[in-house]
C-alpha cells in the first residue's frame, strides 16, 4: 500500500515530467505550502531536472547525477531529526526520483519530440507569438519565453518567462496554464494577464479573469481585474493599479483622464526614457486629458505645450526638457 510520503514523491516525479493532472497539481501545492522545506526540496529536484533538460539538448552523454544526488539528500538531512526509518524513506524517494532525471535523458533524446522551444525578442518593439495551444503571448523586447513543443498535448501547459509579457490564454478548464517567472508561479485557465519578472521580483497585472500567484516560499494570491501581485523579498503583496498605461510596451497608446500634469509626465518619462524639470511648479496640478496612440514624443510635447500653454524645452547641457 502506498504511503503518504510516497504519494507526494510520486506526484513530484509527475509535476518534473510535466504529466501532473490539474488536481494533482492542486494537492502538491497544497501539501509544499504545510512545510517550507518542501518547497525549497522540490526546487533543487527542479534544477537538477533543468539540468537534465539542458543536456538532452546538448550533446554531452553525461548528467552528473552524484552531483543532484549530493544537493538533494544534503536538503533531506537539514530536516528535523525524526525516527531513522523516516528519513531512510525519504532517501530512497529521492534516489529514484534522481535516477529517473538520468532516465530521462535516454527517454528525451529517443523517445520524445517535445522539445523546448526558446524564443528571445531582439526587436525594438513587441512581439507576438502563438503558443501551441492557441493562446497569444506579446512579448516585451529583450524578453524570453520558453515552453514544449508538444504543450498543447500535455496535462498542463507550462512556459518559463525572463522579462516582460502579456498573455491572452486560451481557455481549458482541463489543462491549466502555468508561467514560471523567477520564484513565481501564475496559474490561469483562461483570462488575460501581464507579467514583469526581473531577478527576485516579480509583478503580475490581471486584465481579464483571474489568477492564482504563488510563491515557492508557499505564500498565494487570488488576483481579479485590475490586481496586482508583486513577489518582492520572498514576499508576496496584493495592490489595485492605478497606472492604467502600464501596456504602453505593447500597445503604444497613452490615454489620461482628468490626469495632473504632474502625473502625466511621470509616466511618460517612464515610457519615453526622458527627465523633467518643472520649474512653473502651478503647473504639476493643471488636469490633462488626452489620448496619445502611436505618438511620439515630439508630438505629445507639442500638445502640451498647446494645452498647458508653456513651453517644454531641452536644456542644452543634458537630455532633461525643461518646463516652463
Amino acid at each position: 500500500m502506498e504511503t503518504e510520503d510516497e504519494k507526494y514523491w510520486v506526484l513530484m516525479s509527475r509535476y518534473l515530467s510535466n504529466e501532473i493532472s490539474s488536481e494533482e497539481t492542486d494537492e502538491l501545492l497544497f501539501w509544499i505550502e504545510g512545510d517550507p522545506s518542501r518547497g525549497e526540496l522540490l526546487q533543487e529536484l527542479q534544477t537538477s531536472w533543468d539540468k537534465s533538460a539542458h543536456y538532452k539538448n546538448s550533446d554531452s552523454q553525461y548528467f552528473n547525477a552524484d552531483d543532484a544526488w549530493t544537493k538533494v539528500s544534503m536538503k533531506i538531512e537539514k530536516k528535523e531529526p525524526g525516527p531513522r526509518v523516516i528519513k531512510i524513506a525519504w532517501l530512497k524517494y529521492a534516489a529514484a526520483l534522481i535516477l529517473l532525471l538520468n532516465i530521462s535523458l535516454f527517454s528525451f533524446k529517443y523517445f520524445d519530440n517535445r522539445k523546448q522551444i526558446e524564443i528571445f525578442n531582439k526587436e525594438d518593439q513587441a512581439m507576438l507569438v502563438r503558443t501551441p495551444d492557441g493562446s497569444s503571448v506579446w512579448l516585451n523586447k529583450g524578453s524570453k519565453l520558453s515552453y514544449q513543443k508538444g504543450m498543447a498535448s500535455l496535462n498542463q501547459r507550462k512556459l518559463e518567462l525572463q522579462g516582460e509579457a502579456f498573455f491572452e490564454v486560451k481557455p481549458d478548464k482541463n489543462k491549466p496554464f502555468l508561467v514560471f517567472a523567477s520564484r513565481t508561479v501564475t496559474k490561469v485557465l483562461g483570462t488575460s494577464f501581464n507579467i514583469n519578472s526581473q531577478p527576485a521580483h516579480v509583478v503580475v497585472s490581471v486584465v481579464t479573469g483571474k489568477v492564482s500567484f504563488r510563491s515557492v516560499e508557499g505564500e498565494e494570491l487570488l488576483l481579479l481585474p485590475n490586481d496586482i501581485g508583486t513577489y518582492d523579498n520572498s514576499k508576496v503583496t496584493r495592490a489595485s493599479r492605478p497606472d492604467k498605461n502600464f501596456l504602453y510596451w505593447k500597445n503604444h497608446e497613452l490615454s489620461f483622464d482628468n490626469e495632473s500634469f504632474g502625473n502625466v509626465i511621470n509616466t511618460i518619462a517612464e515610457n519615453y526614457k526622458v527627465e523633467f524639470d518643472v520649474q512653473n511648479k502651478a503647473l504639476l496640478n493643471r488636469k490633462i486629458t488626452s489620448t496619445f496612440k502611436t505618438a511620439s514624443f515630439e508630438d505629445i510635447r507639442t500638445v502640451l505645450e498647446t494645452l498647458l500653454d508653456c513651453r517644454i524645452e531641452k536644456s542644452a547641457n543634458s537630455e532633461t526638457y525643461v518646463v516652463r
